[in-house]
């Protein structure tokens, strides 16, 4: 079954959200997914192993909308638009709400923000000045951040803060007071430079996505299992040769890149890594040639790190792409050997 991994992941994760975590089995995940039971547990220690992987990825994907959405940003913006966003889900979804209560009563919400968000505080603490290496405060001040995110959100979720959009500006503006020292009309500033993004951004289900156009949005609902990871971006978060690269940012509003793991025997498996390639390959252009004959007003171009004799991808080195800034840049996971190999394309397409 292809990345059977991920089918279970987001089967376990519409189970959770549409009956409840305690109401759902892993029986109830085999079936829908059509395995044995058996399966599960070659990927997942037991179902809170489960939820655990479904936060993780709930987690990595606000963040890297934060960074894809908005380059142009600083540090605190950023991080008040990904504050914004978590609030916002909250605030509109019951069914969200109780999977944030659920995840609390199985103590892993604080364990996952304390892993999925140290970059971005120490980013923070760089952006206002002060060292990380050398604050002997550092790890109170990150409890304190941690603490504070946890603890808001189950304030307003429990009623004991009525949860309104201004509450919710009200609270990042306490918060990033009384943590970082920045003064509320720079939060208030940075609240209003985080709205016109924040209506490129859609919550449905247990999903958060951007849907500024349809062509993403079709690609989240019918690909997103297909690959390891599916980031959209601003054109801006595209790393390249000045260049080459500018043709690219003139023509094109947005950049996908689309990545997938394969396992290896080892460092030098060359026959897994030929296959994988070939797999990879077939998935990404089935994927370019039904966008293309879908979305037939907009102009989209895929390149990637292949062979040149795959004509209909074009090979980034042509366009002076830097594959690895950019990946960086957006924070997605790649593999260069050992145990597992990356393969990457980039799509890049006119709204």
């Amino acid at each position: 079954m292809k990345n059977t991994k991920q089918h279970i992941l987001a089967t376990a994760k519409h189970l959770f959200y549409e009956q409840g975590y305690e109401a759902t089995t892993i029986k109830d995940i085999a079936e829908h997914v059509g395995i044995a039971n058996s399966v599960i547990f070659h990927y997942f220690k037991n179902k809170r192993d489960i939820l655990i992987h479904v936060f993780k990825d709930y987690d990595k994907t606000i963040i890297k909308l934060g960074r894809s959405l908005g380059p142009h940003l600083n540090p605190i913006e950023r991080s008040v638009l990904v504050s914004k966003m978590y609030l916002l889900h909250k605030k509109y979804d019951e069914k969200t709400q109780q999977m944030f209560l659920t995840s609390i009563k199985e103590n892993i919400v604080t364990e996952l923000l304390y892993q999925n968000f140290f970059q971005t505080f120490k980013e923070l603490m760089t952006f206002q000045g002060i060292n990380a290496e050398e604050d002997p405060l550092l790890a109170f001040r990150y409890m304190s951040f941690i603490g504070s995110i946890e603890q808001i959100q189950l304030n307003f979720i429990n009623g004991k803060i009525k949860f309104t959009e201004e509450n919710i500006d009200l609270s990042i503006m306490a918060r990033f007071k009384f943590i970082f020292g920045v003064e509320p009309g720079v939060i208030k500033a940075a609240l209003q430079k985080v709205k016109s993004v924040l209506n490129a951004v859609t919550f449905s289900s247990f999903d958060v996505f951007v849907t500024e156009d349809q062509l993403t949005k079709y690609l989240y609902r019918h690909y997103e299992t297909n690959f390891t990871e599916i980031v959209v971006a601003s054109i801006d978060c595209l790393r390249a040769q000045e260049d080459l690269g500018a043709a690219l940012k003139e023509r094109y509003q947005r950049l996908i890149v689309i990545t997938k793991n394969y396992p290896l025997g080892n460092v030098v498996d060359t026959v897994a890594i030929e296959t994988s390639l070939g797999d990879f390959k077939k998935k990404v252009i089935s994927l370019y040639e039904e966008l293309k004959a879908k979305f037939t007003e907009q102009e989209i171009f895929l390149t990637g790190v292949v062979d040149s004799k795959e004509a209909r991808i074009k090979p980034v080195e042509d366009y002076g792409i830097e594959v690895a800034e950019t990946l960086d840049q957006l924070k997605v996971d790649y593999y260069l050997g050992n145990k597992t190999i990356t393969h990457c394309a980039l799509l890049f397409y006119t709204t």
